[in-house]
């Protein structure tokens, strides 16, 4: 890369790498010195993709700090519970009590007289945010090593000068540490798009330059369906999130012959991918989630209980897969269940992370998707725990409830419905309004539905099949009454 080239750009704005790195600087000055931000704190950031949240977020890097990408569409209540759960002092943003950005971005009110702070690649980069099993997100802590373990020659991310990435996803995903962190270390120019990845933004986006991207397999079958000419132009575009739609990978690769398609898998604590595998039309009848990127080591578990020497998977072998190697997390801020997820095993005492994911393992060496051991799953690319909404829904309703995922047309999931038992009042309309101001988008349901009682099978469990037959036979806009 040179100091002119073009780091970020947005419709109306570019800031070179010189000027991008004097930037982050000021910002990285201005909290060490005005804000008496020390190393390894942890910095809250709650601003829109921007120009601005790209230079905020790398100058609290450069001061050594920890970034907390809060989405700042997130209902209040989710981040005030986050930043004391952080034990944040410092925030950046527009609400109340918020540093500007446009405070830190100017000149520092004293040069600072030490060289800025190094830290080593251990060291915590970012805390991530995604879908648990209580009424609050789980919080990752994910080190340095983590995305730097993807980038360079022979791995998984090289954009090089003269690539241009797109930059959609919204904060707190390890995406985001993608589309600008994994383009800025090899000289690529970060795009950053406003308002949503869409057909005709996507079309303005490419006119711009843009040639890489970040797309979920379900915003992928979306744009294949509405418009697969807007994808033109696009040299490689990473997938994932869920399994992949054949149909609509086989139209892709038809109409888009020269554009790669790397199919990615990795779960938030292992930051990004820990398996990728580029797509041809030889992989439509079981499409691959891959191998193992840079870094990464799996154990593809057979049983529960793991003696020391069992670890590992042979072909044709079905399991859970374990994850190792450099990119792991160090566990979850202020979770009692890391013990459980993060467990030391293997002849050399390895450090892994259970997924609960379960994968086949082909005689070509490569890994299929095969479901999950618990109840998370992904719709619209993002990681749902029902069990969060059911507690949110508990808490606000003061009623029994239960959230199941409703089977999509092609493969995962599309939406999330909310059963209700008897004993509530309350139309649909007002509890997805009452569990909109306490969750995230993706974790609000997309319907409610009253059920006369919550019906189980004869193991005592719920029946989530008779429930979703109640969801097909169901009128979505009646009103919810006991």
């Amino acid at each position: 890369m040179t100091p002119d080239a073009v780091a970020v750009q947005e419709s109306t704005r570019t800031l070179a790498y010189a000027q991008l790195w004097d930037h982050a600087g000021r910002v990285a000055e201005n909290l060490l010195t005005h804000h008496d931000v020390h190393p390894g704190e942890t910095i809250c950031v709650a601003l829109e993709p921007s120009i601005d949240a790209i230079t905020v977020m790398l100058g609290v890097l450069r001061a050594g700090a920890v970034i907390a990408a809060v989405d700042p569409r997130w209902p209040q209540p989710r981040r005030d519970l986050i930043r004391v759960e952080l034990g944040v002092t410092v925030s950046v943003g527009t609400g109340g009590g918020d540093i500007r950005p446009q405070d830190l971005l100017s000149p520092p009110p004293r040069p600072h007289e030490q060289a800025l702070p190094v830290v080593d690649a251990g060291s915590i980069a970012t805390i991530f945010f995604t879908s648990g099993t209580s009424a609050a997100p789980k919080m990752v802590a994910s080190p340095h090593q983590a995305l730097t373990r993807l980038i360079g020659p022979g791995r998984t991310l090289l954009t090089e000068p003269g690539h241009v990435m797109l930059h959609a996803s919204r904060p707190g995903w390890d995406v985001h540490s993608l589309e600008t962190w994994g383009t800025l270390s090899g000289g690529g120019t970060v795009h950053v798009l406003a308002g949503g990845v869409f057909p005709d933004s996507v079309i303005s986006a490419v006119d711009a330059g843009v040639d890489h991207a970040w797309i979920t397999s379900s915003l992928l079958n979306l744009l294949i369906d509405e418009d697969i000419d807007c994808l033109a132009g696009l040299r490689t575009i990473f997938t994932g999130g869920e399994k992949l739609s054949a149909p609509h990978v086989a139209k892709f690769l038809e109409r888009h012959p020269h554009t790669t398609l790397i199919n990615g898998y990795g779960p938030v604590e292992s930051c990004v991918f820990a398996t990728t595998h580029t797509v041809t039309s030889a992989d439509l009848d079981d499409i691959p989630i891959g191998r193992p990127v840079s870094g990464t080591t799996i154990a593809l578990v057979t049983q529960g209980d793991v003696p020391a020497d069992l670890l590992g998977g042979q072909p044709g072998d079905t399991g859970e897969i374990w994850l190792g190697g450099t990119g792991l997390a160090t566990g979850y801020v202020n979770a009692p269940d890391s013990d459980d997820r993060f467990v030391t095993a293997g002849p050399e005492g390895q450090r892994w992370y259970r997924t609960g994911d379960q994968a086949w393992l082909a005689p070509d060496g490569s890994y299929r998707f095969r479901g999950r051991l618990d109840r998370q799953v992904k719709i619209r690319g993002a990681r749902v725990q029902p069990e969060e909404l059911e507690a949110q829904a508990t808490s606000i309703l003061g009623v029994s409830c239960r959230a199941e995922p409703v089977p999509g047309r092609w493969s995962g999931y599309d939406r999330l419905a909310l059963f209700i038992g008897p004993g509530i009042t309350t139309s649909p309309t007002e509890v997805r309004q009452a569990l909109a101001s306490a969750l995230p988008k993706h974790l609000v349901p997309d319907v409610v539905v009253c059920v006369p009682t919550l019906p189980v099978t004869a193991n005592g469990k719920v029946d989530s099949h008779t429930l979703l037959e109640a969801l097909a036979s169901s009128g979505e806009a009646q009103p919810c009454r006991s």
